[in-house]
């Protein structure tokens, strides 16, 4: 007699979270999850089990961004039928211009692939599916989700592509074997876990933090966790490593901010690790004043850090009065760290030449 396989339990705390904030949607998210737990547990032996568990998890990820768009994010909506509505109008015109006298069917063509490159365009952005999701986190927490390195939205994404993909070949195919499906589903449960839940989201965040020696593996998972300005700041707040420093770096998870107003992670960071790592920081400044001085906003942001550093910044602040002499902020950060430091120091000096004679 066959009996049930035995796997390691799953985590489906997120599950009373989709119910609870997500209404009917939710509801039906959950219940799908639930459904394909169960099922893993079944008989091995059950005809199409993958299939069936592969279809509840493709229906959960589609109802919960239906849930973002019934509540706060349904604007969302309305770039997508514009555009298609776009492209049904200009194939209707390409239509009716082919072959007729005093009809310009080349500018009628024009129009057309004018109208699906738009709305290629915008299907390579964002799917609707992300930009309901991005709404309806704004709205729940008052924070807009970061626009670069957040990989829960990338990895939403890529998971309803794989299931749906699975699913529609599964019909002219081989069943899926359930082995190929549990993966998913434990991978959906952690996603949906890192967007909708902030206690499990700052639990796991609080976690890497504490690591002193981080690995790659886990600046990948701390990519996933990090999707509003909130989460980087209580990253922050508690890291415990300058490592992360060095890790995140060479992941690309430390370029400088884009957009004024918005703090630089690693300014952040440097502040909470200065007192115990200083002359860490100091040579990673040297290395972050090679890779980001050739921007703008790359000065701005080490002139920051470096300020964040105290003592250890000297030499990178120091650089960036040199590089940007009549940018406010950076001499209102000079002009402080002069005022902290002994006046026999020989960076006073330099200081006070470089703001007194910004020009020289």
């Amino acid at each position: 007699m066959n009996t049930p396989t035995h796997r390691p339990p799953m985590d489906t705390s997120i599950l009373d979270r989709l119910a609870s904030d997500f209404g009917n949607h939710g509801a039906r998210a959950a219940q799908f999850l639930k459904t394909a737990e169960i099922l893993l547990g079944s008989l091995p032996s059950a005809p199409r089990l993958g299939e069936v568990i592969a279809y509840c998890i493709r229906e959960a990820l589609v109802e919960v961004p239906r849930a973002a768009g019934s509540a706060e994010s349904k604007s969302t909506d309305q770039p997508w039928r514009l555009l298609s509505r776009k492209v049904v109008d200009a194939a209707t015109r390409y239509r009716q211009a082919r072959g007729l006298t005093g009809m310009d069917e080349q500018q009628a063509l024009d129009d057309l692939l004018e109208s699906i490159s738009e709305l290629d365009d915008f299907h390579s952005r964002d799917s609707i599916h992300t930009e309901r999701l991005r709404g309806f986190i704004e709205s729940r927490t008052g924070l807009t989700p970061l626009t670069r390195n957040v990989n829960a939205f990338t990895d939403y994404q890529q998971l309803l592509r794989a299931i749906q993909t699975m699913v529609h070949t599964s019909a002219n195919a081989e069943s899926i074997a359930v082995d190929r499906v549990e993966p998913h589903l434990r991978r959906s449960l952690e996603v949906l876990a890192s967007l909708f839940s902030v206690d499990a989201r700052m639990a796991q965040i609080q976690h890497l933090a504490a690591l002193d020696q981080p690995s790659s593996t886990d600046v990948a998972t701390l990519r996933t966790h990090l999707i509003t300005p909130h989460d980087q700041s209580f990253f922050a707040s508690c890291v415990n490593s300058p490592a992360w420093l060095d890790l995140m770096m060479d992941h690309g998870l430390l370029d400088p901010p884009e957009s004024e107003g918005e703090r630089w992670l690693a300014a952040m960071m440097i502040n909470r690790l200065r007192d115990r790592h200083g002359r860490h920081i100091a040579d990673w400044l040297g290395r972050a004043w090679t890779r980001w001085s050739s921007t703008e906003r790359g000065v701005f942001s080490l002139a920051d850090a470096a300020f964040q550093a105290g003592e250890y910044g000297h030499e990178t602040l120091i650089l960036c009065l040199k590089r940007k002499p009549n940018v406010p902020e950076i001499c209102n950060w000079a002009f402080h760290d002069v005022s902290r430091i002994d006046s026999s120091h020989p960076h006073v000096e330099t200081f006070a030449d470089l703001l007194l004679n910004p020009a020289a």
